[in-house]
């Protein structure tokens, strides 16, 4: 290591929930143990959310070989209550049970891995402009740069998401879920939580993250909830982080032909709106999706079969069972 490379004192926390991917949580820890000569005071919480395998030992086995146990904890959850009821967990945890006092709270999914300084930059980002949030760029191995910047979903953008036009989408570019890539250090409506950072006094303002969702959609939840008690939410591209999409949860990268979408993503997108927007704004989604994706399906069949093929299987009746055809959804 280099004699002039900063080094920062600050007691960070990271969370990792795992679920049955110990091989990608044990390479995620990996660099956090290099990432430790720049952040020294850097602690770790694993929490395995009820594996169905051996996940716990193999960790566990993992941590000792490599003399880990000091800075990295592995919890056994009660239940596999999900990505929000896990980082909740391993929050509380460090709460209760750190030496000193967190100053920030790290989440970070187990099918990543950290470029150098990673965890550096942000916590020397969000030095420098007080409380707020920041997300990290996100790669993939060979360093192509992912989409992990959003704006907020709102009717508007599930017509669009279902429409699939490129000129609609540069027409209505601000409407737009998925934010051009840029390198820019910027603030946006929220970023990925395949590595967030959060202040503690951010953290303790706001609360934990909503248990309710099950997987999907916490995190476009908790930016909004953070930046209505009137914090910023940051992107920062110099905290560079490769992100293996859909590893850990089954579900592909869009770039690929992706499985069919499970109830829990339904579940989720319908509380987000709810929620956050309202009955009448989640109908209208609805309806407008439908519409706008029942169009682009009847064009590629005629069209294109291949990418038809390339969506998730039933996705149309999958989404219509879960909106208008089914009046639980706006109870």
């Amino acid at each position: 290591m280099n004699n002039n490379t900063h080094i920062d004192l600050s007691i960070v926390v990271v969370v990792i929930v795992n679920y049955g991917t110990p091989g990608l949580t044990c390479r995620a820890v990996d660099s956090l143990a290099h990432e430790r000569q720049f952040l020294p005071n850097l602690s770790l919480v694993i929490v395995d959310n009820c594996s169905p395998d051996d996940s716990l030992d193999i960790i566990e086995n993992h941590l000792n070989k490599n003399t880990f146990k000091p800075w990295a904890t592995v919890l056994k959850a009660g239940k596999n209550g999900g990505f929000a009821y896990g980082n909740n967990l391993g929050f509380s945890y460090a709460i209760t049970n750190s030496p000193n006092k967190p100053d920030f709270f790290w989440m970070l999914n187990p099918d990543t891995y950290l470029r150098e300084q990673a965890g550096l930059n942000l916590v020397t980002h969000l030095k420098s402009i007080g409380p707020a949030i920041v997300g990290s760029r996100l790669e993939d191995a060979d360093g192509s740069v992912q989409v992990s910047t959003f704006n907020f979903p709102t009717w508007k953008s599930e017509i669009l998401s279902g429409f699939c036009l490129g000129f609609l989408d540069r027409w209505f570019s601000s409407s737009r879920v998925a934010k051009e890539v840029t390198l820019a250090t910027e603030k946006v409506d929220w970023v990925a939580g395949a590595s967030l950072m959060i202040p503690a006094k951010v953290f303790h303002a706001v609360g934990p993250m909503d248990e309710d969702y099950f997987l999907y959609f916490e995190e476009v939840d908790y930016c909004f909830k953070i930046q209505r008690e009137g914090f910023d939410c940051w992107h920062l591209p110099s905290s560079r982080v490769v992100h293996e999409v859909g590893a850990s949860t089954g579900i592909s990268d869009l770039r690929k032909a992706q499985p069919r979408r499970p109830q829990y993503w339904f579940d989720s997108r319908r509380r987000y709106f709810l929620k956050n927007q309202g009955k009448l704004r989640l109908l209208l989604a609805d309806t407008g999706w439908i519409a706008a994706y029942s169009f682009w399906l009847f064009r590629k069949l005629l069209t294109d079969r291949e990418d038809v093929k390339r969506q998730p299987p039933k996705l149309l009746s999958d989404f219509i069972r879960n909106s208008c055809l089914n009046p639980k959804t706006y109870w």
